[in-house]
């Protein structure tokens, strides 16, 4: 079965919405969620399911606090995953493949 996984970027799930608008505004971005968009588009065209990281993580961080990318040698919020954004992504994908009734790979 095949799937695809829209990631995300610091901005779009830092746990300070002012930090996201800024951040669009510098770089005159009017859509941060247009990634999303085409793939869930694209998807629904095509029949294959998208499975959209950035809605849950941005909730958990802004309600939480959060910060799902930096490091403690980078500033918190900036990017790569950290090991809390690497878990929290995967559990994501698990649930919904699992959701998906995917088959276990070798069957």
């Amino acid at each position: 079965d095949f799937a695809v996984v829209v990631l995300n970027n610091a901005v779009q799930v830092h746990p300070d919405p002012a930090v996201t608008e800024q951040t669009a505004r510098a770089l005159n971005a009017v859509d941060l969620e247009e990634p999303e968009r085409r793939i869930t588009a694209l998807s629904e065209r095509l029949g294959f399911p998208a499975i959209l990281l950035t809605d849950p993580m941005r909730t958990t961080a802004r309600t939480k606090g959060v910060f799902y990318h930096g490091f403690a040698n980078t500033s918190p919020g900036s990017g790569h995953w950290n090991a809390l954004g690497h878990q929290t992504a995967g559990q994501l994908i698990a649930r919904e493949l699992c959701q998906q009734n995917f088959h276990k790979i070798g069957n």
